[in-house]
Formats: C-alpha cells, sequence, structure tokens
C-alpha cells in the first residue's frame, strides 16, 4: 500500500484494517493476504506465475517490509520473473517481464 500511496499502482493487499472498515467484512482482505505471503514464500517459478497472471501483478516489491514478513525471501527467485527497475540499498522492484510467465 506505501507503493500504491506514491506511485498510483494497484497493489493486491493495503491497509487490511482500512479495507474491513469500508467494506465491512475482513474475509477478502486477509484472503489476498494469504495469497500474497504464499506468492512471497513460494521457491517455483510455475507457482510464481500462476499468481501474476491471476492477480494481474505487474511488478514485485522487495524492501524492508517484504524481509521482514519473508525472512526466507529467495531475491533470486524473483529475480527470475523480470528485471529490476529501481534499486536503492537492498530494496527493489522488479518488473514481470511477460514472455517469463507466457503460456
Amino acid at each position: 500500500s506505501r507503493l500504491f500511496a506514491l506511485t498510483g499502482v494497484p497493489t493486491l493487499v493495503g491497509w487490511r484494517a482500512h479495507e474491513w472498515l469500508w467494506r465491512g467484512d475482513v474475509t477478502p482482505p486477509y484472503r489476498r493476504f494469504d495469497q500474497v505471503a504464499n506468492f512471497y514464500r513460494s521457491r517455483s517459478i510455475v507457482e510464481a506465475c500462476a499468481f501474476v497472471k491471476e492477480n494481474g501483478v505487474t511488478h514485485v516489491a522487495i524492501g524492508t517490509t517484504e524481509r521482514e514478513h519473508f525472512p526466507d525471501l529467495d531475491v533470486e527467485h524473483f529475480k527470475r520473473l523480470g528485471s529490476i527497475v529501481v534499486q536503492s540499498g537492498n530494496a527493489m522492484i522488479i518488473e514481470i517481464t511477460a514472455s517469463v510467465c507466457k503460456s
């Protein structure tokens, strides 16, 4: 959600409590959070691409928050999905290359 606030690029999980308060149902944002968590824990390109296609993901953020939430995060795995378009220190945004998740 911090990226959406600064760029306008939609994110799958924003502030869960905000979504719950506005929509009155906690189920969808928590379900999406679980799906995003599984994506960040993934080690399979096939699984990652399925998530990317299903959700229309165009970019993957890897920064302090993702590293704290997912200490076993495999950065090299996500680099195989595309190119780093922004990097600052240990933080990066990877743009998904369409041909990687084709078919």
